[in-house]
């Protein structure tokens, strides 16, 4: 029943998903934000809000796009169920703009798979990265999908490896004059320090480390599944899996972050869980997983 469903995109699907988001979201982060109701706290707020659903409904446009998925609100709700399940994520504003950065960033090295104007692409990518650094310095490590990217689509161009470097250069030139026009001369010594997350062995709760192993065995069975099916969604799917281990590195290593950096894992991972639900067969066990997802993201 819940997978015919979610097997659609309706408008009663995307509902559904913003109902898990946006009430979790409303109740749990805004709700309780101390003087919300002043402009200063008010309008960032919305616009952090605003750019969690964009991310949200941009999910199945971007598997559509590339070929990864049929029309389905699966991955949608997989990733409202993430969100759900690590909800303290959500009120980290840099997180999510920088997160939502870095999914549009992966959207365009998927696209790099049709070798139309793969400089143009590579471009963008490297400067939503570069863009995504300045929530968060360890967003950088994903310029190595970028590259995995660049390799297994059109790495005969040595213009496409040199290109993230172009636009480093650019990025680096713009935000120098604006540093020096807006006085922050020391921009770049005080953000980009990429200090280490000491106490991640103290701090970090169960559900992660379970989240870990049952996103990877999914996506191991996954990987096995799909390898007699050609090599189109293999290479995307090495592609996600880049970002979602870069996601987890990001969660022990960044000191600014910690926990809240599991955000970066919500694009990937609900793909994995789309592709081993569609490599199941019986329809009462892809009910029950659906069952497990929810009372999970519920409990965590």
């Amino acid at each position: 029943m819940i997978s015919s469903f979610f097997s659609k995109t309706k408008p009663v699907n995307y509902l559904t998903a913003l109902g898990f988001v946006g009430v979790v979201y409303i109740v749990l982060v805004l709700l309780n934000t101390a003087n919300l109701w002043s402009l200063e706290v008010f309008i960032p707020k919305l616009i952090v809000f605003l750019l969690l659903l964009m991310t949200l409904f941009s999910v199945i446009p971007i598997l559509k796009t590339n070929k990864l998925a049929e029309v389905n609100s699966l991955p949608m709700l997989f990733f409202a169920l993430l969100a759900m399940a690590f909800l303290l994520s959500l009120n980290n504003n840099a997180a999510i703009i920088s997160n939502f950065l870095i999914v549009l960033a992966i959207d365009k090295a998927l696209s790099l798979k049709e070798e139309k104007r793969t400089k143009y692409k590579v471009f963008e990518a490297s400067l939503l990265v570069f863009a995504a650094s300045t929530f968060n310095e360890w967003a950088l490590l994903f310029l190595i999908p970028v590259y995995i990217a660049i390799y297994v689509y059109c790495g005969a161009q040595l213009r496409n490896w040199l290109m993230p470097l172009a636009t480093a250069v650019v990025v680096a030139l713009l935000a120098s004059v604006y540093a020096v026009l807006s006085g922050q001369i020391n921009f770049f010594q005080d953000h980009y320090q990429f200090q280490l997350n000491s106490d991640f062995i103290t701090n970090r709760y169960m559900g992660i480390g379970l989240y870990i192993i049952f996103t990877l065995v999914l996506t191991i069975i996954a990987q096995v599944k799909l390898s007699n099916r050609g090599m189109g969604r293999t290479l995307s799917l090495r592609i996600l899996g880049a970002s979602y281990i870069i996601g987890i590195i990001l969660v022990f290593l960044s000191s600014k972050m910690g926990l809240d950096a599991v955000i970066y894992t919500f694009f990937p991972a609900a793909f994995f869980f789309f592709i081993y639900f569609e490599t199941v067969n019986i329809k009462r066990f892809k009910e029950l997983f659906l069952v497990v997802l929810i009372l999970g993201a519920l409990i965590f």
